[in-house]
């Protein structure tokens, strides 16, 4: 076990993604395979890209935060291969998925920067102005694509764990709506000003 504080466990492991699969892990043991589909299927979008994969296990036993079922342990899934590697959560990674669940939340970091970036961008031609804003949109339009093949048809669709993924992913449908229309408004106003043609994407 790791003798880390609270809080610098918490800043050793910044990405969402090691928390959503901790969350699965304490919902319900299971194989590695199966947590990284049960975690794409679940939290796919709300997760960042590349993530969620058997190096944050890795990183979950690292911490201490999960560890394996001994065979024959009655904690393991029934349909889980006896040969399989099987993984439960211990009681230090319970206690710190509260305390995550109870930190002030930092906004996307790549959406601050990119507005920033948008908001410095009238020093320089309007082509690179619009050239941002176009960058900042496709990444609402590529998520918004992901969102909607997304589902959360998980085995009990009236689990409550499966009700609040559903409720967030509303919400991250909702806001990348609202990303993706301002960003065809930022564009249009920027093609007004600068007297540059009709915009066509």
């Amino acid at each position: 076990m790791h003798n880390t504080t609270p809080k610098s466990h918490l800043r050793q492991t910044a990405s969402p993604s090691l928390w959503l699969m901790l969350a699965l892990i304490i919902e319900q043991p299971c194989s590695g395979s199966d947590l990284i589909a049960r975690y794409r299927k679940r939290f796919g979008l709300l997760a960042p890209r590349g993530l969620g994969d058997f190096s944050t296990i890795r990183r979950l036993e690292h911490l201490a935060y999960i560890e394996a079922l001994p065979p024959g342990s009655p904690s393991r899934p029934p349909d889980t291969r006896e040969a399989s590697m099987c993984f439960t959560a211990t009681p230090t990674g319970i206690a710190a998925h509260r305390r995550w669940l109870s930190c002030p939340i930092d906004e996307q970091r790549w959406r601050t920067e990119l507005l920033a970036r948008i908001a410095t961008g009238g020093s320089l031609d309007p082509q690179h102005l619009l050239d941002l804003i176009e960058r900042y949109g496709s990444h609402a339009n590529a998520d918004s694509d992901r969102a909607e093949r997304l589902g959360t048809n998980e085995a009990n669709p009236e689990s409550l764990s499966t009700l609040a993924a559903g409720l967030a992913l509303q919400e991250q449908q909702e806001t990348l709506t609202a990303q993706r229309d301002w960003a065809e408004r930022a564009l249009r106003v920027i093609h007004e000003h600068a007297g540059i043609g009709d915009h066509h994407r």
